[in-house]
């Protein structure tokens, strides 16, 4: 049982750790209405993104966590605003962003009606900037997004968005098979699963597809081998 556990650990910590998102949210916390509105937005196509809501813990590398997770998205989407202006971390951020990402990476999406100051307007010389009047979240927002990601904006319409389909990665039957039968294989089933949702949220559907098989038979494997190695112990013992 204690392996068991320590193997799902693992698991779950090559999750997280090697999570690629699409989109990196900088803004303020008084703006925090409207990032929520984002996300919403970001959510109903299937958009993957990290947005920091202050639930990082005091005794967590705050600089590591936000540094990797913009080394990690494919884009980092810039609520510009007054508050964001005068937001030291948010200034760390963006900054920080341009040492790491391409300028076209870095989308500045101005969501009041103020102009942005000397410092950012510097560094976005040479960006088109996109503002929340012109630019609705729920629309025309999502769908420049979708077309910077690459992808398509098919079931984006009359201001509302179509959820992607279920899709089964392959996850319950990879924790069942490292929960209950304490097979390594089991691990190896999680990681293929994360990488199957991975691929599925990259609307990379053949590979997450491929992924998804893999880690079911991974799994299936894990657990007849358990059983068949429990039969021919309890065999040799009689």
């Amino acid at each position: 049982m204690v392996n068991s556990q320590i193997f799902t650990t693992f698991a779950f910590s090559f999750a997280i750790n090697h999570m690629k998102y699409d989109v990196f949210i900088s803004y303020s916390r008084k703006d925090m209405a409207i990032a929520d509105r984002v996300c919403d937005a970001l959510d109903s196509v299937g958009i993957t993104y990290f947005v920091d809501r202050g639930e990082i813990c005091a005794g967590e590398d705050f600089p590591e966590i936000i540094s990797e997770a913009i080394i990690n998205s494919s884009k980092v989407l810039f609520l510009a605003s007054k508050s964001a202006y005068a937001s030291k971390f948010v200034k760390r951020e963006i900054f920080f962003a341009f040492k790491k990402k391409d300028e076209g990476d870095i989308i500045p999406y101005i969501i009041d009606n103020t102009k942005l100051p000397a410092n950012f307007d510097f560094v976005f010389c040479t960006t088109n900037y996109r503002n929340i009047v012109d630019h609705p979240i729920e629309t025309t927002l999502v769908v420049d997004m979708l077309q910077l990601l690459g992808r398509t904006s098919v079931g984006v319409s009359g201001g509302r968005s179509a959820k992607p389909q279920m899709f089964d990665s392959g996850i319950t039957w990879a924790v069942f098979a490292t929960c209950m039968f304490c097979n390594i294989l089991g691990v190896v089933s999680i990681i293929f699963a994360v990488l199957a949702r991975r691929a599925f949220m990259r609307d990379d559907y053949p590979t997450a597809k491929t992924y998804a098989t893999t880690a079911r038979v991974v799994a299936i494997v894990a657990i007849a081998s358990t059983i068949l190695l429990a039969i021919i112990l309890i065999s040799s013992e009689r």
